[in-house]
């Protein structure tokens, strides 16, 4: 057991807290006073001088020029290879978006979770959550309070824009131009930051995770600019040490739970390679990069299925993990190769297998193929559970509007595993991603990038709850799964028997997503519930408790199961049941059946639901942004319906058909559906209203109307 946590406690006595705070006032009068006073009050606290001698300046020369190979980041590379970029990426076009979304970076106009397009003036807060002015105070980070219920305030901003994640386009723009203008901008951020946000105080030090991945895309600005600035030594020994005590808050702080530990603790160990790896001269960074390689092995037995997929039930933190784990192998399997081994997708390949072992390569090998048979017809991904925008590093598209694809994961899983179908369905920030991580050589032919999901066959993923129907543009998802989390649903729905659908490469009902977090509790709590998902609510329950105060916990009631999957080249089958709402009457089970009926492009589902006494049933239908209901305006809920008729849904110019055997016509509500955090698309939802004793079936259909 880890009693760093309770040690850390204990010795944080009120004097010790106090002496902090005047330290924290200290440091801003000059290096000499904090390194005086931080000396003589914490014996124990690693001062400039002092890190001088642990890791002195030729050794940090030397550093920068294995950074490239050996920490998986992105050092200055020849002419030729930049010649080659521009080849690839189509020449200067490509280019000149890069250097725009740079000079937005260097003019400080962000757009992060929704903001849309902020200037931030002449210097950032780094404290502020921009979007709704609230600004945190400088304390001790385990007495900072980050969610207030009572205003729209929102911690992930100001945790998001300090991630630093916009430090490789900053490094691409310098690379491709040779303009100081972006070097000296990292050093003016990092320095600000550095200066405003002392070590343990403030909120960005509240979350481990967001320190670590902060961490790593600092160690990419290293390898970018420490070349062409090394002359600066001040700047980087003072950067150098903020790294190290990066490495050293992570490890004190580790996010990690023996029964539910998540992505949160992932990032933790991925940023301690990093750091590791970084300074693995030291005895430190060798024991965070032995330590954070070890526990990586041992968290993907724990937190992926057999089947591939995330056990946090979230089809967005899927791929989130999943760059976690790629991203950390790579880290720790090129830190003990030779530092002259020339960096390919082969090497890496067998140098993961052979560190981190068969069991961890194969299930790496499934969550990849996952995120290929799981894409919309689009290529977009069904947004099944939460989902927060979640990255560890941005190498390509930063500032891109899409942020449900995920295909860039493909092409890096598709060099690595020699997957040329998963080359073939990448796009072109995957491309480009997978050129950083292996710059040598031209790109693959292969690698057309069109995104294509035709010939993909039907898939079930039984430990996940994925059911997926597919033949060419028709494509329909099926939840029967858990909460996750051993239980502990922390970015699970109450979306049990849901599905999404699409006909003919038209998203028609879908899952309406998250939106916010602690910004708004009320969304928050209505996009995780049952009325919000394309399945059946009985007496306004929900399938799995939950309350407006514990944003990420779920109680497990619904215990939903597959009771039969069957696939074949006419049509598929796929029934199940899930029992939320035996609470209410014991017997009381909701069992759906659904059959593709491929041939004739027809989507038919049932629902049985079996009961002895009166309770009233609704069933709601998201559509999609852009799919409206011929001849109907919206109503408020308790206007009075018409008589059962078909329902004529019109996208664009297409027609398609909804027929139900329940006794009237559908409500046509007002909704929301949400593809990234912070912004929703007004949508309409369908909504029918049936109080009936005994059991209860309702039927519906759904084809292309001809």
């Amino acid at each position: 057991m880890d009693y760093s946590y309770y040690l850390r406690r204990i010795r944080e006595t009120p004097v010790r807290i106090l002496a902090r705070k005047l330290l924290v006032r200290l440091r801003g009068y000059g290096a000499g006073q904090w390194e005086r006073c931080s000396a003589f009050l914490f014996p124990d606290a690693l001062t400039l001088q002092a890190f001088a001698r642990v890791f002195p300046a030729a050794m940090r020369a030397s550093l920068a020029k294995e950074i490239w190979a050996r920490s998986n980041s992105c050092l200055m590379i020849a002419d030729r290879q930049r010649s080659s970029f521009r080849k690839v990426f189509g020449g200067e076009p490509y280019v000149r978006e890069i250097l725009r979304r740079a000079d937005k970076i260097c003019d400080h106009e962000f757009d992060i979770l929704g903001s849309g397009p902020v200037p931030l003036g002449r210097t950032i807060d780094w404290r502020q959550d921009f979007k709704s002015g609230h600004r945190w105070k400088l304390r001790y980070h385990k007495a900072l309070w980050v969610y207030n219920p009572s205003d729209d305030s929102d911690i992930k901003v100001p945790w998001e824009l300090s991630r630093f994640q916009h430090i490789p386009t900053l490094g691409k723009a310098f690379w491709l131009s040779r303009d100081m203008r972006y070097a000296e901008e990292f050093a003016l951020q990092v320095a600000d930051w550095m200066n405003k946000n002392p070590v343990e105080y403030g909120p960005n030090w509240k979350c481990p995770m967001d320190v670590a991945i902060r961490a790593v895309n600092w160690i990419y600005g290293y390898g970018f600019f420490y070349e062409v600035m090394r002359d600066r030594e001040e700047f980087w020994e003072k950067f150098l040490l903020c790294l190290y005590e990066h490495g050293r808050f992570i490890r004190s702080n580790l996010e990690y739970d023996p029964a539910r530990r998540g992505n949160h603790y992932l990032s933790n160990l991925v940023g301690l390679v990093y750091l590791g790896s970084l300074f693995t001269e030291t005895e430190e960074g060798r024991a965070w990069l032995e330590f954070g390689t070890q526990e990586l092995r041992k968290e993907m037995a724990f937190q992926v299925h057999a089947d591939g997929t995330s056990y946090e039930m979230s089809t967005a933190y899927h791929h989130l993990v999943l760059e976690l784990f790629v991203m950390g192998s790579i880290a720790a399997a090129r830190r003990n190769q030779d530092p002259e081994t020339q960096p390919t997708p082969q090497n890496d390949a067998q140098a993961i297998r052979r560190m981190m072992g068969e069991e961890f390569t194969e299930l790496l090998e499934k969550m990849f193929e996952f995120v290929y048979r799981t894409r919309c017809p689009d290529g977009t991904s069904p947004l099944i559970g939460d989902h927060d925008d979640g990255r560890l590093h941005i190498l390509a598209g930063y500032g891109s509007q899409k942020k449900d694809d995920f295909r860039h994961l493909l092409v890096v899983g598709g060099r690595l595993f020699e997957r040329d179908e998963w080359l073939r369905a990448a796009s072109p920030e995957g491309r480009e991603t997978a050129w950083w991580l292996w710059p040598s050589g031209e790109f693959p032919s292969s690698s057309a990038g069109d995104g294509a999901a035709d010939g993909l066959e039907s898939r079930a993923y039984p430990q996940g709850g994925f059911y997926v129907m597919r033949h060419n543009e028709d494509f329909v998802l099926v939840r029967c799964g858990g909460v996750g989390l051993n239980g502990g649903g922390g970015h699970a729905h109450c979306d049990a028997l849901s599905m999404e659908i699409w006909l003919g490469g038209q998203a028609l009902i879908v899952d309406p997503g998250c939106y916010l977090y602690t910004a708004d509790p009320k969304m928050r709590c209505l996009l995780r519930s049952t009325r919000y998902h394309n399945t059946v609510c009985v007496d306004g329950t929900e399938q799995n408790r939950f309350d407006g105060y514990n944003l990420f916990s779920m109680e497990e009631c619904a215990f939903p199961r597959a009771r039969q999957w069957k696939t074949g080249n006419d049509e598929d089958i796929f029934e199940g049941e899930h029992y939320g709402y035996e609470r209410l009457e014991k017997g009381l089970v909701h069992r759906r059946r659904m059959i593709f009926d491929k041939r004739n492009r027809l989507f038919r589902w049932e629902d049985t639901l079996t009961a002895s006494g009166p309770h009233r049933y609704e069933w709601n239908l998201h559509l999609a942004p852009g799919c409206f209901v011929a001849g109907a305006e919206p109503k408020a809920d308790g206007e009075p319906r018409d008589a059962a008729m078909p329902v004529h849904l019109r996208a664009g110019e297409r027609q398609f058909l909804l027929e139900a055997n329940l006794a009237s016509s559908p409500e046509v509500v007002e909704g929301w559906v949400s593809r990234s955090y912070g912004c929703k698309a007004p949508a309409l939802i369908l909504r029918w209203r049936v109080t009936a004793a005994g059991e209860m079936r309702a039927a519906f259909a759904l084809r292309a109307d001809n």
